[in-house]
């Protein structure tokens, strides 16, 4: 299905500054309404869909300025919005982050600006742009009418403009208040051109007249074809058109802003592929369009398996070039039986918006994501349209599914639930996760714990959770070492956790930017992927980091079962996407521990492949993880690495014993122990985001679950 940008933006919701779809993504469970601020017939919704509408017809400009993010718009609307009349709390930032959205557009190359006082106009300015096409159709232009010591938003217009004939532009507007104006104008004709700029006041009262000089080039034209090198057969992508010194945004994509934090775009090669403000375009196939005459170069991403691709040819005017980006990939891990996911991806779904959101995951080459509703106590948000199998939908191998980020809170860590048959959301019951867990596990889905596990005191929620087998994965980022340490804590407690990883669109950069692999054998099927990310065979995967690996041929997240000092034969192979990265270390632990590092070496070609023997003496788990050769230090997070893999464990049985760290397990215990503490400690005294009600209506029954974590911790002590 192709699209005109027009006909896109409210379906992917051009971001101006930040994530795209952020702004009609957030929903909320009240009834919407609209806000009464003192202005006759404002709508807060309303104004911010204008200025949605806006960025998308003139998607060139994106929006400058990365502090203007639409998303700030709209989160305190639609979260907000049954509590404005009351507390008035989210208008200030939605008023605060409205001007500033403005002030981003008044930055825009086609904006006449005027400034208005005491009756007369006190300063015009022509847009900055030094040219404009010479098109047969409309062009969007931007009149922005000031009104001197007015601090109030601008209302926002529309008109019409024919620059090829005498009438030039004429406005009509209220002189006595600020106006943003949405201008539309044809006729732009090649070479220099004066034109009439005359603006009236609703009665047709001439207020200020003049006239400006345009200059309009003949275009050249661009014909491109986005190809899969191993199908033959046109894909989605990632773009960056830039012709004449100008950005582009193809006429069937969607402009999109990958945030400028985003290790996803860290081309630490010395690239210069992606802009340093981050601006791409989700093109679903070939594409047509005018350009300005001259050099015209163009970016091209498939997500991480694939080369990055940069084509450059020359425009001239009148012309048409017609060229093919042909995308090959790096490594082919469906070949190999692994598959890529996201397990936490925040899209809003609607029928409508299935098709787009599918193109999207198919240009970061995504295999199946779990598309999160969230939520809090009070609502969720990013509300999803279906359920279940009837949630799943497919493009070119591409699926994605509806899932639920809920229970969260800042006192128990944020949760993940997978392939549920419903949202789960019981006010009553919030802050018990464990309710929730088993509710989803009744509907058949599985659940995990967010941002690794450390981040919103998540320890405290697992701690509970995960003793009482409730949950199925944690995400763990493979390049962070902080981030790596509620896994090890559980998997050395003897608690056969998988590991998962997402992107958490839209606060990450694109979904996909962190992801995992699951190994499905055989045909492909979502039913397979489901048990085999239950049963753990699985790796996380960042900035183009990959690892296949078997211990005795087993996969990852196997129970291998042997005798005192038998050998366990361990078989890898490890690779990182040049574009992305160098394969810098392949390291193999046990217990959390460095038992064996390898470097590349020059013979190594795509892959590095390796194998070694691990005696077994007692019980334990041993995993593996790769690094890119890149790093970094970060105060309070140690050695940091843009691109990383890492293993869930292979559970290596002695003699049939359990597969727990002994060495550790004091203070491990202690540590979960401290965990419970904390939990009960905010039970007691409560917590500045605890809902003081909703905490003594479910205490009591909070109270049981962390007794019967208790009893577990006990036990395993006993046993050791």
């Amino acid at each position: 299905m192709t699209m005109r940008c027009n006909q896109i933006e409210r379906l992917l919701c051009v971001l101006a500054a930040a994530a795209f779809m952020v702004a009609l993504a957030v929903h909320s469970s009240t009834p919407r309404e609209n806000v009464d601020i003192g202005v006759p017939g404002f709508d807060v919704r309303s104004y911010s869909e204008e200025l949605i509408e806006m960025s998308s017809e003139y998607p060139r400009q994106w929006t400058r300025g990365n502090d203007v993010n639409l998303k700030n718009i709209y989160y305190p609307v639609e979260w907000s919005i049954p509590f404005l009349q009351a507390e008035k709390k989210a208008l200030p930032h939605w008023l605060k982050s409205a001007k500033s959205l403005i002030g981003g557009i008044r930055q825009w190359d086609n904006v006449f600006s005027i400034r208005y006082g005491n009756g007369e106009v006190l300063e015009f300015t022509t847009p900055s742009a030094e040219e404009f096409l010479a098109l047969e159709g409309p062009q969007p232009f931007v009149v922005f009418f000031e009104v001197a010591g007015s601090d109030a938003l601008p209302v926002i217009e529309k008109s019409f403009a024919d620059l090829g004939g005498s009438d030039g532009i004429r406005i009509r507007m209220d002189p006595g208040h600020p106006c943003l104006i949405r201008l539309s104008a044809s006729g732009v004709g090649v070479g220099e051109t004066t034109h009439p700029f005359i603006l009236m006041d609703p009665d047709g009262q001439v207020i200020f007249e003049t006239e400006f000089a345009m200059r309009g080039v003949e275009p050249g034209r661009i014909k491109i074809n986005i190809v899969d090198e191993d199908t033959g057969e046109a894909t989605a992508a990632l773009v960056n058109v830039v012709a004449g010194g100008k950005r582009e945004c193809p006429p069937n994509a969607a402009p999109f802003y990958v945030h400028e934090h985003a290790e996803y775009w860290r081309l630490s090669r010395g690239g210069d592929t992606v802009p340093g403000d981050g601006r791409v375009s989700i093109a679903p196939g070939p594409f047509e369009m005018p350009v300005y005459p001259g050099k015209c170069r163009i970016f091209a991403s498939k997500g991480p398996e694939y080369r990055n691709l940069v084509e450059e040819f020359d425009v001239a005017p009148g012309s048409v070039v017609e060229t093919t980006l042909m995308l090959r990939r790096y490594v082919d891990l469906p070949e190999r039986g692994w598959y890529s996911g996201d397990d936490h991806c925040h899209i809003s779904r609607n029928p409508g918006r299935d098709q787009d959101i599918l193109e999207l995951l198919s240009a970061v080459d995504l295999g199946v994501t779990n598309i999160a509703q969230a939520g809090d106590e009070h609502r969720v948000y990013f509300v999803q349209s279906a359920w279940g199998e009837t949630s799943r939908e497919e493009l070119d191998g591409h699926l994605m599914v509806a899932g639920q980020e809920a229970p969260r809170t800042s006192w128990r860590g944020h949760t993940l639930m997978y392939n549920i048959q419903n949202g789960i959301h019981n006010r009553e019951e919030y802050y018990v996760y464990e309710d929730a867990f088993k509710e989803a596990r009744r509907q058949g889905g599985l659940t995990g714990y967010a941002h690794s596990c450390w981040a919103f005191k998540a320890r405290l929620g697992a701690a509970v959770s995960v003793p009482l087998d409730l949950v199925d994965f944690i995400e763990l980022d493979a390049a962070d070492p902080l981030a790596r340490e509620g896994l090890y804590h559980f998997w050395n407690l003897g608690f056969r956790l998988s590991a998962a990883s997402g992107s958490d669109f839209p606060w990450g950069a694109v979904p996909g930017s962190q992801r995992f692999y699951t190994h499905v054998d055989g045909d492909f099927s979502f039913e397979k992927y489901m048990e085999s990310l239950e049963a753990g065979h699985t790796f996380t995967s960042r900035g183009g980091a990959f690892i296949d690996i078997r211990a005795n041929r087993e996969l990852p997240g196997s129970l291998i079962k042997v005798s005192p000092g038998e050998e366990v034969q361990i078989e890898l192979q490890a690779a990182v996407n040049p574009d992305f990265d160098v394969l810098g270390l392949v390291e193999i632990v046990r217990n959390g521990e460095v038992i064996e590092e390898v470097k590349p070496s020059e013979k190594d070609n795509v892959w590095l492949e390796h194998q070694t023997a691990i005696r077994a003496d007692e019980s334990c788990w041993v995993a593996a993880r790769v690094f890119g050769s890149v790093s970094s230090n970060r105060q309070g997070y140690g050695e940091m690495h843009p691109s990383g893999a890492h293993t869930t464990p292979f559970f290596i049985e002695v003699d049939g014993n359990p597969v727990i760290n002994a060495q550790a397990l004091p203070a491990e215990l202690a540590e979960a122990r401290k965990s419970l503490a904390a939990l009960e400690a905010i039970l007691e005294e409560g917590a500045p985001s605890v809902d003081p009600i909703l905490m003594r209506r479910q205490r009591q029954r909070l109270e049981s679950y962390i007794s019967q974590a208790k009893e577990v911790y006990s036990k395993l002590e006993d046993a050791y």
